[in-house]
């Protein structure tokens, strides 16, 4: 929440003649003030680490079937998703276990939307939001399949869990996982056995990540990510599952006051990390 200790990321000369236009201008220019702790913990006026795991309902409803929706009747329909947080200086991770979205609901609708929409599109089983320039943000996320091109939905195959600073996706049913990094961070591929770490840094706050494959690659490829080509970099691994059917992508996050630099956080990764 904007306030005179914490501007909103884009300037007044753009919000202001918007005011009365658009909810983006209005609510952070509104007089109304929400508590004192409600403005702290939006602006993250707290010590850090914090390591949440919430319960959350489940945001859609199933329109065709409302005992589904209330968990009724399958695994499927259950009426809660949980929720797991990691916040530390500079940095958020989180991820979300769900029996949804699966990206294969669609609803029928037509119009300006096209003759199909998915209805969970609101939803992300995992993301890195860290600190921008001034008070924006930047992100790392990504997808599992060839069929999901951006982070709407995700592969019913995919099982997601988080530990504190690091998370594990597993898949299966698939040969291809991909990670979109935005261009303002440092991006650097290393071998590694028989693929290849993506090593991002955030220089200016001292935060560094690693995306860690694992399974039998034969393909790293590093291209613009399509909707945002000029903000971000598609780093996509190509799996020779023909014997290991199930592949995976570890992400581990890290600061420079653990690690003391980037090629510190790279060759603790590159001598430590492994999976067994």
């Amino acid at each position: 929440f904007a306030d005179s200790k914490g501007r909103p990321s884009f300037p007044d000369s753009v919000a202001i003649p918007k005011i009365g236009l658009g909810l983006l201008a209005f609510f952070p220019y509104t007089s109304y003030r929400p508590p004192q702790v409600a403005i702290n913990i939006a602006q993250k006026r707290f010590k850090t680490p914090v390591y949440m795991h919430n319960t959350k309902p489940f945001y859609r409803e199933n329109m065709h079937n409302y005992e589904e929706n209330q968990g009724k009747n399958n695994t499927n329909s259950r009426n809660f998703e949980y929720e797991t947080l990691y916040i530390h200086e500079n940095y958020t991770l989180g991820s979300l276990m769900s029996g949804r979205p699966n990206g294969y609901c669609w609803f029928d609708v037509g119009g300006k939307y096209g003759t199909r929409q998915g209805p969970f599109i609101e939803q992300s089983v995992w993301r890195l939001g860290v600190k921008g320039t001034g008070n924006g943000g930047v992100q790392i996320f990504g997808n599992t399949g060839k069929e999901y091109i951006d982070v709407s939905g995700r592969s019913p195959y995919e099982q997601i869990g988080q530990l504190k600073n690091a998370i594990l996706r597993v898949a299966k049913f698939t040969n291809f996982m991909w990670t979109a990094f935005p261009n303002s961070a440092t991006l650097i591929l290393k071998t590694h056995g028989t693929s290849s770490i993506a090593f991002a840094e955030f220089r200016e706050h001292g935060v560094y990540a690693a995306v860690l494959p694992f399974g039998r690659t034969h393909t790293v490829t590093k291209t613009p990510f399509h909707r945002l080509k000029a903000n971000s970099t598609q780093v996509s691994w190509t799996f020779d599952n023909a014997t290991v059917p199930t592949i995976g992508m570890a992400l581990q996050v890290g600061l420079k006051a653990e690690y003391g630099s980037f090629s510190g956080f790279m060759s603790t990764i590159m001598n430590e990390a492994r999976f067994e």
